[in-house]
């Protein structure tokens, strides 16, 4: 999981001019598979397409959307741990009717973000989810506290069962995520741009990590 961490780091250095920086498409169509493959060898960058809804659902973060929107997906492998990344905006559908009757329907973001899934050869046994966001005790879980009081105030921590969240996160994983976090914000600062919240779940041999932030698909 601490290598998760790093490409997760990798990628958003990969990634980082081209979502914070209104570029062109001219430019990510000639220059971001080369630029993405400088920084992740063997990676694949499509601008069109994204990670598969269901696979986005299949992680237990993020709701169903009635619209949605994905872009700018990079597939790739470094030492051994397949990934995917993409944009990712999913939208609710609201309806409102006025004083005269008139109906309004708009579709408002839920989610803007990008969304990574890491495939591990090791099979992770139990569910864990930790989020830094308000996030609803998941069904079947149950609130776990960390030896990190700093980890603590920052994420909450919800797993199937005691023994699976202390196996995941151990102080060394506790620590890089915290690092991770501070990385991405002070990433996100100097581009000025502020991180909204920081999501990951880990479910059998896949580890899904969700970034909002409303700078992406700008």
């Amino acid at each position: 999981l601490c290598f998760l961490l790093l490409i997760t780091s990798i990628v958003f250095i990969a990634v980082g001019n081209m979502q914070f920086k209104k570029i062109e498409r001219e430019f990510k169509q000639i220059y971001m598979q080369k630029i993405v493959n400088e920084i992740i060898p063997g990676a694949n960058y499509n601008e069109n397409m994204g990670i598969a809804l269901n696979d986005v659902y299949r992680s237990g973060l993020l709701k169903e959307a009635d619209r949605s929107k994905s872009e700018d997906l990079i597939v790739g492998n470094i030492d051994g741990v397949n990934f995917k990344t993409c944009d990712l905006q999913l939208l609710e559908r609201r309806e409102h009717v006025d004083s005269k009757g008139h109906r309004t329907i708009t579709y408002v973001p839920y989610f803007t973000g990008r969304f990574f899934i890491f495939d591990f050869n090791k099979n992770f046994k139990g569910n864990l989810v930790v989020t830094e966001a308000s996030f609803s005790k998941p069904y079947g879980m149950k609130k776990i506290s960390m030896e990190s009081e700093e980890f603590n105030k920052k994420f909450k921590t919800f797993a199937t069962d005691g023994m699976t969240a202390f196996y995941v996160l151990t102080p060394q994983i506790q620590m890089k995520m915290l690092e991770l976090e501070e990385f991405i914000v002070e990433r996100l600062k100097s581009e000025n741009v502020n991180i909204d919240s920081f999501y990951v779940t880990v479910q059998a041999v896949k580890v899904n990590v969700a970034i909002k932030n409303k700078a992406f698909l700008a």
